[in-house]
Formats: C-alpha cells, sequence, structure tokens
C-alpha cells in the first residue's frame, strides 16, 4: 500500500492556492477604496448639489467629475499593476457603491430609483475605464516580468 506524502505547502505551490476570505477582503478594501477617492474628490472639487436631490446616490453622481474618473483610472492601473486581482472584478469593486447605494435608496423611498437595470448600466459605463486600466496595469507587469526573465536568460547563459 503506497502513501501519498506531501508537505502541506506544495498543495499551494501546485494549486496556486490562496484562501477565499483574504481575496474577499482584497475587493471588500476596493469597494472602500472608491468610496474614499469619491469622498477625496468631493472636499477637493466643491460642487453644488441641489437641495431636492440631497441624497447619498446624487452625491456619488455629482462628484463623479472628470478629476474623479482619473484618480479612478490611475488606482485601477496601479491596482492591476501591482496585485494579481481580476482586472474586471477590481474595475467592478471600486464602482460598486454605486448601484449599492441605487440599491438601498430604492428599497427605502419607494419610487427613488424605478429604472435601476438603466441605472446599473450607467455604473458599468462609470467602471469601463478603471477595468481598461486594470487591464493595462497587468499587462505592463507581465511584460516587465518577461523581460527580466530574458535578462536573466542573457546573463545565465
Amino acid at each position: 500500500m503506497a502513501v501519498n506524502i506531501t508537505k502541506p505547502h506544495m498543495k499551494s505551490e501546485l494549486y496556486n492556492y490562496r484562501p477565499i476570505a483574504a481575496k474577499g477582503l482584497q475587493y471588500f478594501s476596493l469597494v472602500i477604496t472608491g468610496l474614499i477617492i469619491i469622498f477625496f474628490c468631493s472636499l477637493i472639487q466643491h460642487v453644488v448639489i441641489p437641495m431636492e436631490q440631497r441624497d447619498f446616490s446624487h452625491f456619488l453622481n455629482y462628484n463623479f467629475t472628470k478629476t474623479a474618473a482619473i484618480v479612478f483610472f490611475i488606482t485601477g492601473f496601479l491596482i492591476g499593476n501591482l496585485s494579481q486581482l481580476n482586472p474586471c472584478y477590481t474595475g467592478i469593486c471600486l464602482f460598486l457603491v454605486f448601484p449599492l447605494t441605487s440599491l438601498i435608496e430604492g428599497t427605502i423611498n419607494k419610487g427613488s430609483h424605478n429604472l435601476i437595470p438603466f441605472e446599473f448600466i450607467m455604473y458599468f459605463m462609470y467602471a469601463l475605464p478603471s477595468i481598461i486600466a486594470a487591464f493595462m496595469g497587468r499587462f505592463i507587469r507581465r511584460q516587465i516580468a518577461n523581460q527580466k526573465e530574458k535578462v536573466e536568460e542573457k546573463v545565465v547563459n
């Protein structure tokens, strides 16, 4: 009878194992990062929101300006470059506070968000630049790693 003895760390090396909770925590931190970006941009921009539209979803939408879009793009690029998270999930998580706010306000105030599917399409359009930036960051990270491997092969040979 053959006994299969493996080291505990070999499973993580073979399957690139990563605890789901750690990845979920990273994605949750991206949601918080998106909210912090909007708050930071609101402090810088001083956008005036009309009195009849003073709810949280309008606060988010009014403060999503070109400056905020640039900051989201740079954040998506850096996260794509520095982490190994899925770029699509990265971009969506950065903007997840927008649809969550719409859903919460839609359930609390009946009739306030009656076109939620169209709002989700709009929020996905908001997230597209961040998704593209995360893909660009991951692509550049891989190109740099490939260049390092080529240099190391030349040095060895």
